[in-house]
């Protein structure tokens, strides 16, 4: 083998271990860094349960009942308008396609 030929099988060598390394090297931090990710997801899922949990709770009839309550609020039915029918009726009534 000449000098030649040797030189450039051992550059070919080098810049493949190089390459491999470089590889590698790309690989292990991808990985580290779709790790983190996942404990990220990890986390926002358990904060994204509890303000689920939190909303149900909030929203749930007895506990709104309980905050009216608390609240003081005065809970009464709709006021009839001028000629008798509840304005919830009227409102339906104007929504439907017959109607022009």
């Amino acid at each position: 083998m000449t000098l030649t030929r040797g030189a450039a099988l051992l550059a070919i060598l080098t810049l493949t271990g190089i390459a491999a390394v470089v590889l590698r090297s790309q690989t292990t931090s991808a990985t580290w860094r779709i790790q983190r990710l996942q404990q990220r997801q990890i986390v926002l899922r358990h904060e994204l349960w509890t303000a689920q949990a939190e909303l149900a709770d909030v929203a749930a009839p007895s506990r709104l009942r309980q905050r009216v309550l608390q609240m003081q609020l005065a809970v009464r039915p709709p006021e009839p308008e001028r000629d008798g029918d509840v304005v919830a009726d009227a409102n339906r009534r104007s929504r439907s396609p017959a109607e022009p």
